[in-house]
This record gives structure tokens, sequence and C-alpha cells, in this order.
């Protein structure tokens, strides 16, 4: 007879040492200790918010192609707005809002235009003008990294004075400090990304400088340099950029203090400008040191008409003579490029020789000559010489003269010293 104590095995306790009777098989459905993370799993590997934002604008589109009277399709864009607005605050696994997310130009069919989205979602939430994704990006940064124009001018041109007023305080989150390698403030991106023209970068940074907080005017990257250091640089110089420049010394001249130090030497503003000039200068000798070394710049007396038609050109000679195609060869050292162009070769044929310009020059076929195109390629390096080296000049009489106007004589001195090339 069997002990009455182990007939019940409902009242059988196992120990916390995990041993099991043979009978009992609980501990053998472990199945879940197999099972994939619950991230993996189905519902959650879809980033739901980013699908949502897919979805938001892709019903914008769709609403943006349909005819209405003036009146109605305002009504139906403002109803848009309020039905999904609600959800635009929360963001994608970037960390990007819905905001971040019109601004890294997630339209798939950028012929259809959403501006009028961009501009009403802004006046709706300001606010998030301010947040930063996990890039340390606020949405107008991100759009001017991308090159996303629409999203800036819709900022810029599309925003009444009172939305642009409530955008001020919330874009004091890029007037902090943040441990950060990319752009850190709209004022610094918007002077080194690109732009379809020069002159839709000035009208967008100036506008830009007078919404934003003043104390962004003195926020440093992580090499010191304040918005107006990246303005006077000498390789950014040209027409337009003189007006940006005296925009930021309007706006903002207290960055007229900061200083940048490198190795053992601290430089003013104007000392940065100037430095700057002469990096380019050492670049550009630099470069054709090391085209003389390779033999790409290796002048011959095939070549020598050119060189010296070339170098009429600086004194207002009409053009150089005629010479057969096979004869074309390298432009002499009286021509300067822009250390900002890369060199592009261009070759009659692979073993032919090459005209080294700064652009492009495609021999053309028949009987015409390529020397009238090889002219204008050289007369256009050169008209932007002039430009950068005219508004180069221009740009430092502003902050020289701000330079006297605002600090001490002694201070003043200082800052406006230049260093000879040895550093003495």
């Amino acid at each position: 007879m069997l002990n009455p104590s182990l007939q019940d095995s409902d009242h059988v306790s196992h120990g916390p040492s995990g041993i099991m009777d043979d009978g009992d098989d609980s501990g053998l459905d472990n199945e879940e200790e197999f099972l994939p993370p619950a991230t993996t799993t189905s519902g959650f590997d879809v980033d739901h918010v980013k699908r949502q934002f897919d979805q938001d604008i892709e019903d914008a589109r769709r609403l943006s192609q349909q005819s209405f009277t003036e009146t109605e399709r305002n009504k139906q864009r403002m109803h848009f707005i309020l039905e999904r607005q609600q959800g635009w605050d929360k963001t994608t696994w970037e960390g990007h809002n819905f905001l971040h997310y019109l601004a890294y130009d997630h339209n798939p069919k950028p012929s259809v235009s959403l501006q009028w989205l961009m501009a009403r979602a802004i006046v709706k939430l300001p606010y998030l003008m301010g947040a930063m994704d996990k890039s340390k990006r606020t949405p107008l940064t991100a759009a001017l990294s991308v090159g996303n124009e629409r999203f800036s001018y819709a900022v810029c041109k599309n925003l009444g004075s009172k939305t642009l007023e409530r955008i001020k305080p919330a874009l004091m989150s890029e007037c902090e400090y943040h441990d950060n390698d990319r752009e850190v403030t709209c004022l610094h991106t918007a002077l080194i990304c690109d732009f379809s023209s020069e002159e839709l970068r000035e009208v967008i940074f100036t506008i830009i400088c007078s919404f934003v907080p003043e104390k962004m005017f003195s926020v440093t990257d992580n090499r010191g340099r304040t918005p107006l250091h990246l303005a006077v640089e000498y390789e950014r110089c040209c027409k337009t950029q003189v007006n940006i420049v005296k925009e930021l010394l309007y706006r903002g001249p207290h960055a007229l203090d900061v200083t940048i130090s490198t190795y053992n030497r601290t430089f003013s503003v104007y000392q940065y400008h100037e430095d700057s000039r002469r990096e380019t200068e050492r670049r550009f000798t630099q470069r054709l040191t090391k085209e003389a070394r390779d033999g790409k710049p290796k002048l011959n007396d095939s070549k020598s008409d050119l060189k010296k038609a070339t170098t009429k050109l600086d004194t207002g000679a009409m053009g150089p003579p005629r010479l057969p195609v096979d004869r074309l060869g390298l432009v002499g050292s009286g021509v300067k490029r822009r250390d900002s162009i890369p060199l592009v070769s261009a070759s009659r044929d692979r073993e032919g020789h090459k005209l080294y310009l700064d652009t492009q020059v495609e021999p053309s076929s028949g009987r015409g000559s390529p020397i009238p195109s090889a002219q204008s390629a050289i007369n256009s390096i050169l008209q932007k010489e002039e430009e950068q080296a005219e508004a180069a000049k221009n740009i430092s009489e502003q902050l020289k003269l701000l330079y006297l106007r605002t600090q001490t004589p002694d201070r003043a001195s200082r800052s406006l010293r230049i260093q000879d090339e040895q550093g003495t």
C-alpha cells in the first residue's frame, strides 16, 4: 500500500532547487525562453509614427491635387491640419517629429508642393521648431542641411511676423551646449549648405537672422567658429556674402569679441579672415607645385603661344591667336583659380594634350576651334577671382570699421594687427 502522503500529487511541493518528480512535466514547457525579443515580433518591428507621417504626407499630396475654389481649398487645408496635428509631436525612431519629417524632405513626389502643409503645421505647433532629433538638429537646421529649399522658404517667406516671434524662444535650444560635431545652429548651417543660388542664400539667411535669438550669433561650433567667422572665410567671399556679413555685424556685433585659439596663437575675427585668405593662397600654390611635380602643367615650345595669349587676357587683349586643336597646352601661371573649384581636365582624346582648367572645355567638332570656349572659361575664372578679391576687401573694411568704432584703441589695435608669413 502506498504512502497516503504520496497519493495526492496536488500536495507535493518542490523545493527551490528546481528538482521535480519524473511524473511532473510542467517544467518541460519552456518555449518562451526561445521566442524572439518582443521588439522583433509582429507589430513591434514597425515604426508606427513614421508610418503615420507617411500616410499624412500622402493624404496631403492628394489633397493638393484636388480642384477647389480658393475659399474651399483653404477650408479643406485647415480641416486637414486640425484633424491630424494631435499626433505630430510624436517622434520616429530617429527622433523626428512631423516638422523634422517634412524638413528631411520625405515627400515621395516633390513635384507636388507641400509648402502649405509646412507653413500651417508650424503655425499650429511653433514649439516643435526647437525640438532636436537624435542628430541634434532642429527642423530648420535639418532642412538646410539636406538642401530642402521648400521648407526653408516656407519658414522664411510664408510665415507672418507673429509666428516667427513664437519660433524665436523655441530656437534657444540651439544656443545651448551640445556635444555635437554636426552643424551647431541654423545660422551656421545656412552659411555652409547648398543653395540653388547665392542670391537665395542671402534672402533666406537675412530673414533667419531676423527671428533667431540674439545669443545665437555668438554660438560657436566644435572649432570655435561663430556664424560670423564662417561668413568671413575667404573662400566664401562673393558679392552676396558682403551683405550677409553686414547683416551679421548688425544683428550680432558681440561675435567680434569671440576669438579662436589655434596652436600658440589667438585670432580675432579680422585676423581669422586674413588668415583664411593666406591659407587659400597657400593651397593654391601647393596645387601648382604638385601639378608641376606630376608633369601636368609642363609647358613646352608647342604650347608657349597659348601661354602668351592667356597672359594678354590680363592686360585687356582681345583674345588669343587661333591654334590647331592638337597644339593646345596648359594655361600659364598668370591665370588664377578659385581654391573652392575642383580641378577638372578636358582632353580631345585620352592620349592627346590636356587643357587644365577649373571647368571642363570640350573641343568642338568639325571646323570650330576650342579657343573661344577656352577663352570664355578663362574669362569666367578671372571674373570670379576679381569678384572674390573685391568682396574680401569690402568685408575686411567692414570688420576694421566696427572694431575701431566699438573697441578701445588698444584692443582694436591688437585685433587688427596682422602677423607676417613667419608669424613674427
